[in-house]
């Protein structure tokens, strides 16, 4: 199916914003898909393309394949980035085909990156960043889109090469709870982690506008580090659906 949405708001990190997406579905009777998306704000500017394909091996394998290409500038607290990059990923069942619930997912990031100099790992302000992942993934929710109930978890460890060398580890668990007989109130429990070690550049680092948000504490990305832990309990009343 084709979807078109139109989204804008505030945030610390993108000030006052505005985008819209395009998604075109179901190419050619395949479930493949084709999805593009443009956000223009005071702070943060750019688009990306993002292909998928649910089959990639065949209807028997369930191996599925994204790839994504993007282009954003975004004026963060100490300077301003430029990037333009790639992410390709795979997502391969390791149970039930039909129904998986685990997941192991390979993916490879390229990217430049143009930062002020004195950000700049290589010290030019043109830097380029290579970097393979794979992730574990677990979810047994009762509707992806619009979990009520059920487990997700995830694990992911990356390997940062090019300008710098580094590795990341990143984790996240949420529980959903249906609090009444009609899940229409559901209490959401959760955490997240993540930790880097090496030589770690500046826009690398894990901040306060990219991770898992914190009530109260600066979303706007001026909290940087090699580190971090979240923990999250919400509340959501499903008004429809």
């Amino acid at each position: 199916n084709n979807e078109f949405s139109i989204f804008g708001g505030y945030s610390a990190g993108s000030g006052i914003f505005g985008g819209g997406g395009l998604t075109l579905g179901n190419l050619g009777g395949t479930g493949q898909s084709l999805a593009f998306k443009g956000e223009a704000g005071t702070k943060r500017l750019g688009g990306s393309i993002t292909y998928h394909n649910p089959f990639m091996f065949g209807d028997d394998k369930k191996i599925s394949f994204t790839d994504s290409a993007y282009l954003y500038r975004w004026e963060g607290p100490q300077t301003t980035e430029f990037r333009v990059g790639n992410t390709a990923s795979f997502s391969i069942p390791l149970d039930d085909k039909l129904d998986p619930k685990w997941t192991l997912n390979p993916a490879l990031r390229t990217e430049y990156i143009g930062i002020a100099k004195e950000f700049s790992s290589s010290g030019t302000g043109s830097d380029f960043l290579i970097m393979p992942k794979l992730g574990l993934n677990y979810s047994d929710v009762d509707n992806p889109n619009n979990p009520k109930e059920g487990t997700k978890f995830s694990v992911t460890a990356g390997l940062g090469t090019g300008s710098a060398t580094f590795g990341q580890l990143e984790s996240g668990y949420r529980r959903y709870i249906p609090i009444t007989e009609d899940k229409k109130l559901v209490l959401s429990l959760g955490a997240n982690a993540g930790g880097q070690v090496g030589n770690v550049p500046y826009y690398e680092k894990f901040n306060s506008f990219t991770t898992a948000p914190v009530y109260g504490r600066a979303s706007d990305g001026s909290e940087r580090g090699t580190s971090y832990a979240v923990a999250s309990a919400n509340l959501k009343y499903n008004v429809w659906g």
